[in-house]
């Protein structure tokens, strides 16, 4: 069974010799973490996967906090997203607009939602995508015993700083390696996608495709964040450009 550690700038340097890196990166939409790049270095000096988290705040849309975890710095192939959802208890629609939009944004990553048991009894229904991955948080020191829910979880947090330990430590519940778990080939469903210029009256701005799919002209960003390598102005949208609407 591989272990991890959680890592981020409440501690004070890198730890070695673990299997894999759970780091934050993120928190909300005005934090980035200062220690993330240089952790994130010495576990590749070492050969050691990485998944990048971000720290979702509640009251801010879920959907930027994703992009924001993106944005913080740049991907490399084989690193996990994981969205850090510690706050708003019983959200669903929060926690699914976040894994939504890093599946969206970043197909070719393994996304994961990170909870404790007492959050994911709380929600109102699956908010994990069945091609998305589960974190799940137990602090009882026994690595891959998980008790209170019959869910299957692919990491389970067993020990934790908040219940005495020096370190948040993490265990690897499925087969092989984490390198293998984040490497392999995510089962994408299709991608929803529309043709601009089909009706002009609404779909010739973001801000028009938004208000037609998510019933708010505000969420406007989503579209522009999925769309990134076609549109280089969110101003400038042409007929004919075939968009992804995450």
């Amino acid at each position: 069974m591989q272990r991890g550690v959680d890592l981020s700038n409440n501690n004070a340097g890198f730890s070695p010799g673990w299997d894999f890196y759970l780091l934050k990166a993120s928190q909300g939409l005005d934090f980035i973490d200062g220690k993330f790049a240089d952790y994130k270095k010495q576990a590749a000096n070492v050969g050691k996967p990485v998944i990048r988290y971000g720290y979702y705040v509640a009251g801010l849309d879920a959907a930027r906090q994703a992009d924001y975890l993106i944005d913080a710095f740049p991907l490399t192939a084989g690193e996990g997203l994981m969205c850090d959802f510690e706050e708003d208890r019983g959200n669903t629609a929060a926690a699914a607009a976040y894994m939504r939009q890093l599946i969206a944004r970043a197909p070719e990553h393994r996304a994961l939602l990170y909870c404790n048991v007492d959050y994911w009894n709380g929600f109102h229904g699956n908010p994990v995508p069945t091609i998305a991955g589960l974190v799940l948080a137990e602090w009882n020191g026994m690595p891959g015993v998980i008790t209170g829910t019959g869910v299957h979880a692919d990491f389970h947090q067993f020990a934790n700083t908040l219940a005495g330990h020096p370190l948040d430590l993490d265990a690897y519940l499925g087969a092989g390696t984490v390198a293998d778990y984040l490497n392999a080939t995510v089962a994408r469903p299709p991608q929803r996608t529309w043709i601009v210029g089909r009706w002009p009256s609404w779909d010739s701005t973001l801000y028009g495709l938004a208000n037609h799919f998510y019933g708010k002209g505000e969420d406007w960003p989503r579209i522009f964040n999925a769309n990134r390598n076609v549109l280089a102005n969110p101003n400038e949208l042409n007929p004919g450009m075939v968009l992804i609407i995450p």
